[in-house]
C-alpha cells in the first residue's frame, strides 16, 4: 500500500487499511503477512504518530526476526 497525495485523509485511509489487514488475518499462521507491520509503522512514524510506529516495527521484528536488520536502521533513522 502507498500513498499517491500523501495529505492527511489519504493518510488516514492509509492507516484504516493497514487496521483492517492485522485485524482480520485470514492467513493459515493467523499472522500478518511479511512487511505490514513495518509498512504501518513507517506510515505512523510519517503521520507523527512516532510511538505506535516503533511498536508496529518492533511487531515486525517479532514476527520476522530476519527484518531486524532492516528495522533497526530505521530506528536509528528516526532517532537521530
Amino acid at each position: 500500500m502507498y500513498l499517491k497525495n500523501a495529505d492527511e485523509k489519504a493518510t488516514q485511509e492509509l492507516i484504516e487499511n493497514y487496521q483492517e489487514v492485522i485485524e482480520k488475518q485470514k492467513g493459515t499462521r493467523g499472522v500478518v503477512p511479511p512487511g505490514i507491520y513495518a509498512d504501518y509503522g513507517f506510515v505512523l512514524l510519517q503521520a507523527d504518530r512516532a510511538d505506535e510506529g516503533k511498536q508496529m516495527l518492533q511487531k515486525e521484528i517479532a514476527l520476522y526476526p530476519e527484518s531486524e536488520v532492516f528495522i533497526t536502521r530505521i530506528l536509528k533513522m528516526i532517532e537521530q
